[in-house]
């Protein structure tokens, strides 16, 4: 009991009174098995725009607390001069929500492959103007057709991977590789903030090492699996960066070429 209270409390000073209620009462209506029927809206502090969420069973609120009670992404809240953000798997928008709110010159580009979570994303991201684009499909190790995976994980919305194979019940997805969307967002000059959760399709990404990495400042990445790990640490071993395991995320800092000798 005393565990909890202290994880509401800090709860309550790290996303404010509203949101924090707002999650609260869901996990309530959880636990006793009622479902809630509408959105649930609300705004963490610091983030300038309200957010929606769907209620449980959806993941939404565990999204959100992930993001804006557990701050998984506070490692790189100092991080100066951030213009450009790559968000790959983005779901319903709160990574891209928060860094958009800590970074007020930046610029995200979010990725998702879910139609529902796309129109969730869109919905979240689009009070920040031209700030926010925001594209229904999936990153790979090249531009091609994909397909979603029927039975990923625990099935629920922040677990939709991607395959080059059909199965029953597949949809097609549009997929681009990563250079084609660096190329996007950022141009000529480096991604700031580089953020993987694409449900093990690290894997292509980071096989045959990697070229883009050279592209990329700052790294947060979800890796699924042992194989994923040591394709993306071997990808790494030829990069200089400050590395920090951040409950579920590897969070790498100041990524440069490893200079020869």
């Amino acid at each position: 009991m005393q565990q909890r209270i202290r994880y509401l409390l800090e709860s309550l000073q790290q996303a404010g009174i509203s949101a924090t209620l707002a999650w609260s009462v869901d996990r309530l209506r959880s636990k006793a098995g009622r479902s809630g029927q509408q959105l649930i809206r609300f705004r963490p502090k610091g983030v300038p725009h309200p957010l929606v969420a769907r209620p449980s069973p959806s993941s939404d609120p565990d999204v959100f607390r992930q993001v804006f009670l557990d701050r998984q992404y506070a490692p790189f809240d100092e991080l100066a001069g951030v213009k450009s953000i790559l968000d790959l798997g983005a779901n319903v928008g709160y990574s891209s929500a928060y860094f958009l709110a800590h970074f007020p010159d930046a610029q995200v580009l979010a990725v998702e492959p879910d139609a529902e979570n796309y129109e969730m994303c869109v919905r979240n991201l689009s009070p920040y103007g031209a700030r926010a684009r925001v594209k229904n499909g999936a990153v790979w190790c090249k531009t091609a057709t994909l397909y979603t995976v029927g039975d990923y994980g625990d099935n629920r919305n922040w677990a939709v991977a991607v395959s080059e194979s059909p199965s029953p019940g597949s949809t097609p997805v549009q997929a681009w590789d990563i250079d084609s969307l660096l190329d996007e967002i950022a141009g000529e000059h480096p991604v700031d903030i580089l953020k993987i959760d694409i449900e093990g399709s690290e894997l292509a990404l980071f096989a045959e090492h990697p070229k883009w990495l050279q592209r990329v400042r700052n790294l947060c990445i979800e890796l699924h699996g042992e194989e994923c790990r040591i394709s993306f640490d071997r990808a790494m071993m030829a990069y200089e960066y400050k590395r920090e395991n951040w409950g579920e995320l590897v969070m790498c800092h100041d990524i440069r070429r490893m200079r020869a000798g």
